[in-house]
């Protein structure tokens, strides 16, 4: 009884944080446990019954007596180190202080330090109302700093503030002068007090951290990794904070700056001529004759005349042969030369892994830490590589299970296994989402401290009825109920009442800010999905390859049957052969191709396929490439994830997502593509589309293959005149996939050797972007603030396609820009 006497007073008291409409729970349910102080004795931590006993309740933060203001006794042994509370202020919360020291000089008789007010006494008799006058003015002044009232301190002290949260800090260490008379001390320890400022972030954490242990456990239990149970002289790895994942948040808090003007585009005019083709001055050029026929005279005859006669064009032609202008097509395009890495970085999937203590505390707490949660690391990194290997681990088991499923009907399934919904169903099966920490530590929110809870009974109503948990606010218990823990007949007739008033069912949960009151939890279907993917991640990062799989199987993302060894682990397989027939005459120069690509197939029959589109009839030998590409797709997309988890660490998430983003992007890889060449042994018959690939090739060419972020998104409209010019055609981008599906098939599901060719043409663009990492352009033109104005859409009946024309302002000056799709 003791020890829960002094527990509350550290909570309600010292720390404020119990609401209004919270009492001290006796049945033993969830948060049932208390905290006390302990001290060293012998060697061995030992309860310290003087201090529990010495604050068994809190003082009351009243007026003392006339009489105990006469007799105050201010001295160092009584005051110093001490912790005080003003009790004419008379608003919540209190803000308490520290006594750092005792004036030596000053008095409440010493002159006021702003000058406005002639005395200490004199300013705060006319200040505050409960300050009639002083009893013991001669007294030494209290030299105090304010103790914080931050509570949550789980973030480091470094982490950027906004600039008011900094300065309210900075008013807080301010140091002050108080009157011994107008303060009531309290008999907890400074040292004590500071330690308490403390206990709702280790507690939190705390809570937290026991959560994901439960889970870890099954995890331990299920994949047969490390031990259950931690042994004797160990311990887990202790918490690091993501610097990355803190240097996101503060940028996302930074103000929007605009950096360029805004301005408005005038229509041209019709004689807004182009003085370089017509240099002529609006004012030099004849009325025209046949539409101003009853107003014309003689002399605008004869002008007109000799205007037209003019040699303009000869001029003109002997003009720019003279400035040698426009002498682009003579200008010989070399090919340049691109230097092809052989040796590919390793990555650690490629590595057997091993843990004796099985998976880490710290990294399950990750698992379970959202973004939202604003904490020192969330689950954001993991969930991108567990995303990409949760393409590539269900492609692989599509393809290799449903051979007679075409890549169109593969990649429907594809996107209902790997989709939110299937995962938010996965992660609800194993609880998560009452153990994802998902909303910022708050203790002014909906925290709950141990001991203390809501009336179970009102907690069930609110339920039940699906009313709102803001309305417990609306409630206030006695001094007596708290203390207590039950509800009087009178208080329950009033909730009874309030709660009849204001019923109305909410079921947008989103709204439900202080679910935590009445032991719920709000969270996104997404947020769930996400921590599945996480744990994916975690569980390749740990132990590799093979224990992601059987995460994938205990999760239960698909049927756990499909999920075998003999799906994922290296194995020799055959190609898919239609009919008898002559390989090689097929493609185009096969022994160069393997040279180029650095790898020679042991069934060529993979590289036939990989390079046969649709519309090549002659290939009845495989299959198109189109099975091959979608399997490509997502072991491309798992590598350059993986790589760039592993090399990366000083991007954001953000960052992260974005450099995967512009990687694997349709105009990086057709771009790498005809870098490299393939598009010439593309095997296919449309004029159409090769029309589309000859453009696309010839503006490559003309940049020398110079490949930037720049091009990723939008192409300039100088580089192009024509709108199909400017469109990237997919099937270069495929190809390079089928490339990849064919390589991985045909070096026995061989992933490293499969990274090898990745690498080898993609090195180039993996450096660069790791450098200066491309953002999306729409993006973009939001963070800058620039005018963007879209034109009406035009319909391009030649290349069936619709363009639509943005021009955006920057300083001052129009660019325009061309968009192509089918839609």
């Amino acid at each position: 009884e003791e020890i829960f006497n002094f527990h509350c007073t550290i909570f309600s008291d010292v720390l404020q944080c119990i609401n209004l409409f919270m009492f001290r729970d006796y049945d033993n349910k969830e948060h049932s446990y208390l905290l006390a102080p302990v001290k060293l004795d012998a060697g061995r931590h030992v309860i310290n019954w003087s201090v529990i006993r010495n604050n068994q309740e809190f003082p009351e933060i009243v007026p003392p007596t006339v009489e105990e203001r006469k007799n105050i006794v201010v001295t160092e042994e009584v005051y110093k180190h001490s912790v005080v509370i003003p009790w004419y202020r008379g608003f919540l919360p209190r803000q308490a202080y520290i006594v750092t020291d005792l004036s030596e000089t000053e008095t409440a008789l010493s002159n006021f330090p702003s000058g406005e007010y002639l005395t200490y006494e004199n300013y705060f008799v006319t200040k505050y109302e409960h300050v009639v006058q002083l009893y013991s003015a001669e007294k030494p002044l209290l030299e105090v700093r304010a103790l914080s009232k931050k509570l949550n301190c789980l973030k480091p002290r470094q982490s950027v503030q906004a600039t008011s949260k900094r300065k309210k800090k900075q008013e807080e260490e301010f140091e002050e002068s108080l009157v011994p008379e107008l303060c009531v001390r309290s008999n907890l320890p400074a040292a004590y007090w500071l330690k308490a400022t403390l206990l709702p972030s280790c507690v939190h954490r705390t809570t937290y951290l026991l959560l994901a242990d439960e889970l870890r456990v099954k995890m331990t239990t299920y994949l047969n990794v490390g031990t259950v149970t931690l042994p004797p002289g160990k311990s887990w790895r202790p918490m690091s904070v993501d610097q990355q994942c803190l240097r996101e948040e503060e940028e996302a808090q930074q103000p929007i700056l605009p950096t360029a003007r805004t301005v408005t585009i005038k229509p041209k005019k019709a004689l807004d001529l182009d003085t370089s083709q017509y240099p002529w001055g609006a004012e030099q050029e004849p009325i025209d004759i046949e539409r101003n026929i009853e107003k014309v005279k003689l002399i605008d005859i004869i002008f007109y005349n000799e205007f037209v006669s003019k040699p303009i064009v000869q001029t003109k032609i002997k003009e720019l042969a003279e400035n040698n202008y426009d002498n682009r097509m003579d200008v010989k395009i070399e090919k340049l030369t691109f230097i092809y890495k052989s040796a590919a970085p390793d990555l650690s999937i490629f590595k057997p892994k091993h843990n004796d203590l099985g998976i880490e505390l710290a990294d399950v707490l990750q698992v379970l830490t959202a973004a939202s949660a604003h904490d020192i690391f969330n689950f954001e990194r993991l969930e991108t590589l567990g995303d990409s290997f949760l393409k590539y681990a269900v492609s692989l088991i599509l393809f290799t299970h449903f051979p007679e499923l075409s890549e169109g009907q593969l990649t429907m399934i594809k996107g209902k296994i790997i989709g939110n919904r299937n995962l938010f169903y996965c992660g609800e099966e194993k609880e998560l989402g009452s153990i994802i920490k998902n909303v910022e530590f708050n203790t002014s929110s909906d925290w709950v401290a141990p001991g203390f809870c809501v009336d179970r009974s009102t907690q069930s109503v609110l339920r039940d009825l699906s009313i709102n948990p803001r309305y417990l606010y609306e409630i206030m218990l006695s001094r007596e109920e708290k203390e207590a823990g039950q509800l009087s007949d009178t208080t329950k007739d009033m909730i009874e009442d309030k709660l009849y008033e204001v019923w109305e069912e909410d079921k947008d949960y989103a709204n439900y800010s202080n679910a935590n009151f009445i032991s719920q939890q709000v969270v996104s279907n997404k947020t769930v999905s996400d921590s599945v993917e996480a744990l994916l991640g975690l569980s390749i990062k740990s132990f590799g390859l093979d224990k992601g799989f059987e995460m994938l199987r205990w999760l239960k993302v698909t049927d756990p049957n499909l999920i075998k060894p003999d799906v994922y682990m290296e194995k020799k397989v055959e190609p898919t052969i239609l009919s008898r027939g002559e390989i090689n005459f097929h493609i185009h120069q096969p022994d160069y191709l393997e040279k180029l690509i650095n790898y020679k197939f042991k069934h060529r029959a993979f590289l036939l396929q990989a390079l046969s589109h649709p519309t090549y009839q002659p290939n009845n030998i495989t299959p198109t490439y189109q099975r091959l590409e979608f399997l490509g797709d997502a072991i491309l997309d798992f590598l350059i994830t993986t790589y760039i988890f592993e090399q990366c660490a000083q991007l954001t998430p953000g960052e992260l997502t974005d450099l995967r983003s512009a990687l694997v992007n349709n105009v990086t890889l057709a771009s790498v593509s005809v870098r490299a060449g393939f598009h010439k042994h593309l095997l296919l018959r449309s004029c159409q589309l090769s029309k589309v690939i000859e453009s696309f090739v010839e503006r490559q060419e003309s940049r020398d293959h110079e490949f930037s972020d720049e091009n990723l998104f939008l192409i300039n409209e100088i580089d192009s005149n024509m709108g199909e010019s400017i469109e990237v055609p997919k099937i270069l981008g495929d190809v390079f996939e089928s490339l990849v599906g064919a390589i991985f098939l045909d070096s026995n599901r061989c992933l490293k050797t499969t990274w090898a060719f990745i690498y080898r043409f993609m090195h180039k663009e993996i450096e660069m972007f790791s450098k200066k990492v491309p953002k999306n352009h729409v993006r973009l033109l939001y963070e800058e603030n620039v005018q963007a104005l879209f034109r009406k859409s035009v319909v391009l009946p030649d290349v069936n396609r619709i363009m639509v024309v943005v021009v955006i302002v920057v300083a001052d000056k129009a660019k325009k820009f061309y968009g192509l799709g089918e839609t």
